[in-house]
C-alpha cells in the first residue's frame, strides 16, 4: 500500500503549525469525486485555502495525500490544531450501509502508519469532536477504535502467499481486533490467500482478518 502525492496547489501559503496528536475521521457524504474535485469545492465554493482534509481515501482503496500533515487542516471546527483529518469516499450515513474491504483495509494500513509515526494517537469520529453526524451512523468507527494495529517493515513478505488453517475452527473477523465483529468461519484445513500483515493478524481473500497463530504458511 501507499499513499498517492497529489501537489495540490492552495491558495496561500499553508503554515507549518500542526503537531498531529490525534485523528479524526470523516466521510464526504458522496460518491465517485475525485481529490482533485473535493479540493476544488473546498477552494471555490467554501473560500478555504484548499482539501481541508490530509487524506482521502477511496472505496477501491486508493489513499491520497490533501494537506501536508504538518500544516492544521480545516475539517472539524474547534478540533483541526493537533490532528489530523482522513475522508472516505462514501455517504455512511444513507446509502453506504458497508465499508467495502479494500477502503477498511488501507484505512487501517494508513491509521497504522500515522501511530508509528506519530505515537498512540487518539481516534475520533467526527461527530464525537464536532456538532456532526459525520461519519455517519454505518461507518465502522469501532472497528478503528479497538484495532491494536501495527505495521510492520517486513509485513510485505506475506503478500499473495498461501497459508493453512490449523485451528479446528477459526474466526474471520472484520478487521484485525479479537473484539471485531465476526463474519464467518474456517474449518481446519482450509488453504486461505493472505492479503496483508498486520501484527499478528492477515487480512485475507475475499474479506477480513484472521489471527496468524492459527495459520501455517505455505
Amino acid at each position: 500500500m501507499k499513499i498517492i502525492d497529489t501537489n495540490l496547489k492552495f491558495r496561500n501559503v499553508l503554515p507549518h503549525n500542526n503537531s498531529p496528536k490525534n485523528i479524526v475521521l470523516h466521510h464526504t457524504e458522496c460518491n465517485g469525486w475525485s481529490v482533485d474535485r473535493l479540493h476544488q469545492l473546498h477552494k471555490n465554493e467554501f473560500g478555504w485555502n484548499g482539501i481541508g482534509y490530509h487524506f482521502y481515501i477511496r472505496k477501491d482503496g486508493r489513499i491520497y495525500r490533501g494537506r501536508p500533515e504538518s500544516t492544521m487542516g480545516s475539517h472539524c471546527k474547534g478540533f483541526n490544531r493537533n490532528s489530523l483529518g482522513i475522508a472516505f469516499e462514501g455517504d455512511y450515513q444513507n446509502t453506504d450501509k458497508i465499508m467495502p474491504q479494500a477502503q477498511l483495509n488501507s484505512a487501517l494500513w494508513l491509521v497504522g502508519v500515522l501511530k508509528n509515526k506519530y505515537g498512540n494517537m487518539g481516534i475520533y469520529g467526527h461527530r464525537e469532536v464536532g456538532s456532526s453526524n459525520c461519519p455517519g451512523r454505518y461507518f465502522p468507527l469501532n472497528n478503528f477504535k479497538n484495532s491494536t494495529i501495527h505495521v510492520q517493515n517486513s509485513g510485505g513478505s506475506v503478500e499473495g502467499r498461501y497459508g493453512i488453517v490449523t485451528a479446528s475452527v477459526l474466526n474471520v473477523r472484520e478487521t484485525n481486533s479479537i473484539d471485531s465483529k465476526i463474519i464467518r468461519q474456517l474449518k481446519e484445513g482450509t488453504k486461505i490467500k493472505i492479503y496483508k500483515q498486520y501484527g499478528n493478524w492477515y487480512s485475507i481473500y475475499p474479506t477480513g482478518c484472521v489471527y496468524g497463530k492459527y495459520i501455517r504458511l505455505l
